[in-house]
This record gives C-alpha cells, sequence and structure tokens, in this order.
C-alpha cells in the first residue's frame, strides 16, 4: 500500500514540478527533439531517480530491519546474493517505469509553439485523473488511519476489560519441582511444597494473601482434558489444581455453593467447583451435590459455582472450568489430555497497592529461606496477561508506522496537487479579488474542492475498513465496537493534513496581488 501510494505521489509531483521545465521542454523540441526521445529521457530520470531511492532504501533496511523482525516477530536477514539484488533491480525498474511512464507521455506532449509563446498553463488540463490519484492516495491513508484507530481501541478494550479476577498487584511465583515423575505427582509434590512458603509469607503484613495453582495467566491455556460419553459425544473442560485460598486470593465471585474450607479433608479430597460455563455445557439444572457426568472419574462433588472468568486469552470464550484441590480427579476420567502451559506449581501472592517492587527483595528472602538453593523467578500478572496479545500489539506499531508513511505521503501528494491547480487558476483568483472577494473568500474557493475530495475518500474508504477490520476482530471473541467516533476520527485527522498540506499554496495565492496575475491581458 506504502508503495502504491509513493508511485501515485511521485506521478503527481513529478507533473506538478512540470511547470519549471515546460521552457526547457519547448527549446529541445525547437530545435529537432522528438517526442520519443523526451519520453527516453523523462524516464531515464525516473529510473535514476528510483536506483537512488534503491540505495538510501537499502541503507534504511540494514537499522530497521532488527526491529522490524522483533515487532513482527520473523527471522527476516539482509540478504545481497544475486538472486536478490535481481529482484531488488527488478522491482525497482518496473516502479520507475510504471511511476514515470505517464509523466513522460505528459511532458513530452507539450506544443513547442505554446510554451514559447507562454500561453500554456500547467495544470489546466487532466485535472479529473490527478483528482482521482490523489483520491486514491487518501482512500488508502484514511484506511489505514481507521485501521490503526480499530486496532488500538481493541486492544485498549482488552488491557481495561473486566476478566472476572483483580489482575492488578498480583506476584506469580513459579517452584521447582523434579520433572522426572508422572505429573499427577508433580502436581501433589508441588502443592505441598508451596504450602511451605505460603506460611512464611501470610505473616507479612504487606502481603493480603496467598495461594497455590498449578496454572497461571500466561501464553498457552490450562490443562484441556477430554472424554467420550456413552453416546460417543466429546465433551471437554478446562481443569486447574488450586488450594482453598484461590478465589479469595483473585477476586473470584461466588454465585452458587460455598468455597473450599482451609482443614476441611472431604474438600481436599472430592469437592470441585465449576464454572457457568460449565453448568451450561453439562445442562446441570441444580449442579450443586452433582458430578462430572461420567462414571469413570474418581469419586467427587460439585460444591460451588464460580462466575465466568477469563482465564485464557480474549481471543477464546470462556470455557468449561473445574477448579480442584485434588489434581487426580480431573485426570481420573480423561481419555484425552492436552497441556498447552507449563503445569508447574505456582504461587499466587496479592501485595497491597504501592508495595509491589519493594517487596520483591523480602519474597525473595523468604524464598531462598524456604527453598535453599532453587532458583528465584517471579512474574507480574498483569504483564503476564499482556504478553497474550504480544503479536497485536506488534502488528498495531507496525501498522500505525505505515500510516504515518501513508499520511506523509499524501500530503505530500496534496501538496504537489495543491501547486498545480492554484498555478492554473492563478488568473481566475485574480479577477475575483478584482470584483471585490476578500483573501478569505479566495482560500475558501480554493481549499473546498479539497475538503470535497477528502470527504468523498472518507465514504469510499469506509466499507473497505469495516470490512476488513470486522474480519480481524472476528478473531477475538470479546471485542469492541467499531463506532462512528472511529471514522469521525479518521476524517478529522484527514482533514487536517489536508488542510495543512494546501493551505500554504491557497493562503499564498489569496494574498497575491491581483495585478500579477493580470498584467498581461
Amino acid at each position: 500500500l506504502v508503495l502504491l501510494l509513493a508511485s501515485i505521489n511521485f506521478i503527481t509531483i513529478t507533473l506538478a514540478k512540470s511547470l519549471g521545465r515546460t521552457r526547457e521542454i519547448g527549446v529541445r523540441k525547437s530545435v529537432g527533439a522528438i517526442k520519443s526521445q523526451l519520453v527516453f529521457q523523462f524516464l531515464m530520470e525516473s529510473v535514476v531517480l528510483a536506483f537512488i531511492s534503491l540505495g538510501f532504501g537499502l541503507i534504511i533496511v540494514w537499522f530497521v530491519l532488527p526491529m522490524f523482525n522483533e515487532l513482527a516477530q520473523k527471522g527476516l536477514t539482509y540478504d545481497l546474493s544475486l538472486l536478490s539484488i535481481s529482484i531488488y533491480v527488478s522491482l525497482t525498474l518496473f516502479v520507475a517505469l510504471l511511476a514515470g511512464f505517464y509523466p513522460a507521455l505528459v511532458l513530452s506532449g507539450f506544443k513547442p509553439t505554446k510554451i514559447l509563446k507562454g500561453d500554456l498553463t500547467v495544470g489546466s488540463g487532466r485535472q479529473s485523473l490527478r483528482l482521482v490519484m490523489v483520491g486514491a492516495q487518501f482512500v488508502v491513508t484514511i484506511f489505514l488511519i481507521t485501521s490503526t484507530l480499530i486496532m488500538r481501541k481493541q486492544l485498549e478494550y482488552m488491557q481495561n476489560r473486566n476478566l472476572g479476577y483483580d489482575k492488578e498487584h498480583l506476584i506469580m511465583l513459579p517452584l521447582s519441582v523434579p520433572g522426572n515423575m508422572g505429573m499427577l505427582q508433580q502436581l501433589t509434590d508441588g502443592m505441598d511444597k508451596g504450602t511451605r512458603l505460603k506460611l512464611m509469607l501470610e505473616q507479612v503484613p504487606e502481603i493480603t494473601d496467598v495461594s497455590i495453582t498449578s496454572h497461571d495467566f500466561g501464553p498457552g491455556s490450562w490443562a484441556n482434558l477430554g472424554y467420550t460419553d456413552e453416546d460417543q459425544t466429546e465433551h471437554h473442560f478446562f481443569y486447574n489444581t488450586v488450594d482453598p485460598n484461590y478465589l479469595k486470593t483473585l477476586n473470584i465471585d461466588l454465585l452458587l455453593g460455598r468455597d473450599f474450607e482451609l482443614g476441611n479433608e472431604a474438600d481436599r479430597r472430592r469437592s470441585i467447583l465449576v464454572n457457568e460455563a460449565f453448568v451450561k455445557a453439562f445442562s446441570l439444572e441444580n449442579p450443586i451435590g452433582e458430578r462430572i457426568p461420567n462414571e469413570r472419574f474418581d469419586d467427587h462433588e460439585i460444591i460451588g459455582v464460580v462466575k465466568d472468568f477469563n482465564f485464557a486469552s480474549l481471543h477464546m470464550p470462556v470455557d468449561p472450568l473445574v477448579l480442584s484441590v485434588n489434581p487426580a480427579i480431573g485426570f481420573s476420567g480423561a481419555t484425552n489430555v492436552n497441556v498447552n502451559s507449563d503445569p508447574t506449581t505456582k504461587l499466587v501472592v496479592r501485595v497491597k497497592p504501592g508495595n509491589m517492587e519493594k517487596m520483591l527483595p523480602l519474597i525473595e528472602d523468604k524464598f531462598n529461606e524456604a527453598y535453599p538453593g532453587d532458583p528465584f523467578d517471579y512474574n507480574f500478572v498483569d504483564q503476564q496477561l499482556e504478553t497474550q496479545y504480544e503479536a497485536e500489539q506488534n502488528l498495531g506499531k507496525i501498522v500505525t508506522s505505515a500510516t504515518v508513511l501513508a499520511i506523509i505521503i499524501g500530503a505530500l501528494g496534496l501538496f504537489a496537487l495543491a501547486m498545480l491547480t492554484m498555478n492554473a487558476r492563478f488568473k481566475e483568483m485574480s479577477i475575483r479579488k478584482v470584483l471585490g472577494a476578500s483573501s478569505a473568500n479566495v482560500s475558501l474557493i480554493l481549499s473546498k474542492s479539497y475538503f470535497i475530495l477528502v470527504l468523498v475518500a472518507l465514504i469510499i474508504s469506509i466499507p473497505l475498513s469495516y470490512q476488513v477490520m470486522s474480519s480481524w476482530l472476528n478473531e477475538f471473541a470479546y471485542r469492541s465496537d467499531i463506532g462512528i467516533s472511529i471514522y469521525i476520527m479518521a476524517g478529522f485527522i484527514s482533514i487536517l493534513v489536508a488542510w495543512i498540506a494546501i493551505s500554504y499554496h491557497s493562503i499564498k495565492l489569496a494574498l497575491n496581488n491581483p495585478v500579477n496575475g493580470l498584467r498581461t491581458e
């Protein structure tokens, strides 16, 4: 898109600058130059300019490529092999000839008699085509502006959405548990190991709550367990092993029944909590006292229903979930186990506001006291959640960069078109001023057509951007609405850019002495 804008812009600026070359063309034609020679000359100028740009482009790529790879999560290399150079040269030559062909035809078509007599006014003809070219630039520019605003709105929506738990002031501490054993034994030993540090941290006044869990909120998903019922229907639910303080630590709402109770042996052995999505998926009218509808699971009982919370990325809807103190319950009847994230036991520590950074050394001291020799590591939950949307954030940065380039290129194109058309209307505006038009009226007359051009471009770009961005937003189970405000903002930015681009020429012409435009009449 940016390359297309640049090509259109090159055509527009070349035509606008042709005003200074009319005498050159007239003299060359009068001494015998034919049209094909002039076309060849102007095309070669375009090619030379394009290859100079290629050189600067390669230098810029050398510096920018590492940053682009980081944003796009790619491994592109700076390749100057024979094949790559051939592609660069071919692409540059193609763009140069494509962008330079039309200006070459226009410039070589000037009639020398009119030029040398001063009767040729550059800009008076082919105005419609130039307006279409600049209009096309603004369609693409507004499309990119709109896309950038929608992406930013969606990212802000995801960052500010109520996830069903309080993500602020939470620190996640992974524990080291030997991995040379089965998953169930690893989870059981990890829960027992975490209890030692939990009791120590609960004595710290600045720490409000501590809990133990087998999964965090980073990229990936919690344990996904599936089974096939007697009717050969596949069912699945997500599973997390937690301690009795989990809901309290994360501020998750309990809708029905009760929470796990510390010291309750029945809860430790056979109790489970489920979410609203689980109740709906398994059609449980009175879930309290029920069980997972399959006899293969170990003895258990649903003691409570929690409000749905987003334990996975907002790309996904809230799926059925089971929370249990005993990890064996869920795995006992599952025939399909899928674990995409690390199930190593972790401590969730809620710290009082304002104490996050200064509490880390104290937490590390307690950790080293409880587990001497184990590596200390931590994550802030709110920052961990942001990594789930790193790809969208990076895409937003890339599109924003492209949008800035598009705005600059579009403004340059409009600036060139304004210079071309203002020259064509010089005498008209001089006559208007002689007949009493004020400088403000002249400036308004000159600017009106460009603002109309931007509004038309906005109208054309709205269905395009809506279609493309709706498709992108469909990747999220939870999405913001596009809204009319996005297009109002895009229109405002576009009109502001247009005003900046044309104001110099329109004001200059409006303030010009009309005698300068009519002295030869």
